[in-house]
């Protein structure tokens, strides 16, 4: 066992190896935002990592697409605007449990990221109100942007969720990440860009 997979382990953190690691965004519940998706044998709503059809919008090393979202106060936010820093981005939804589980991790990452330069990009397609919620409630402080116009899904290749894609100072793309689980491959890939995460 690494230690990075050990601190994330004591931070109570890690994934079991039966939760599910990714859901389907085709699928979104439609009774409510917040609300988990089970799914079933024959409608499989949440996703295999084995299984997911998300797939990188470039090649590793090409530059990543430029995207404009919205933060909670309604300020615009270019991806451009952050070059000169290495950027996490986590694509996430307030009903899939893998990206809720996902969250400390970014949370832990935007802590001790940001003093290194990193820039971290929580990105959301849903209504304002349900995310503002739950950061709230869960004390959250790192960049949140709400995708109001829908087209960074499809402009990033995004059809199952969590994913985290983390881009180099020259806006290069370093890793296309999908599911939950991947502790150790975003903590490498941030390694690859100069920032390095460990236990508080």
């Amino acid at each position: 066992m690494t230690r990075q997979k050990l601190d994330f382990r004591l931070l109570g953190l890690s994934i079991g190896l039966l939760t599910v690691v990714g859901c389907d965004v085709n699928t979104v519940p439609t009774s409510t935002a917040t609300k988990a998706e089970t799914g079933s044998a024959s409608n499989p709503v949440l996703s295999d990592p084995n299984v997911h059809t998300s797939v990188a919008p470039v090649k590793v090393g090409q530059a990543a697409p430029d995207f404009s979202v919205t933060s909670f106060d309604g300020h615009t936010q270019r991806l451009s605007a952050f070059k000169g820093h290495p950027v996490y981005i986590d694509f996430w939804a307030t009903w899939c449990p893998p990206c809720l589980e996902g969250l400390p991790h970014t949370q832990l990452i935007f802590k001790q990221g940001a003093p290194q330069g990193l820039k971290v990009m929580a990105i959301c397609d849903e209504e304002r109100a349900p995310v503002e919620a739950l950061f709230k409630k869960e004390k959250y402080n790192f960049p949140a942007y709400m995708d109001s116009t829908h087209k960074m899904g499809p402009k990033y290749g995004i059809d199952y969720i969590p994913v985290v894609v983390v881009i180099d100072k020259n806006g290069n793309l370093v890793d296309y990440i999908v599911g939950g689980n991947n502790d150790e491959r975003i903590l490498a890939a941030l390694k690859k860009v100069g920032v390095t995460i460990t236990a508080p």
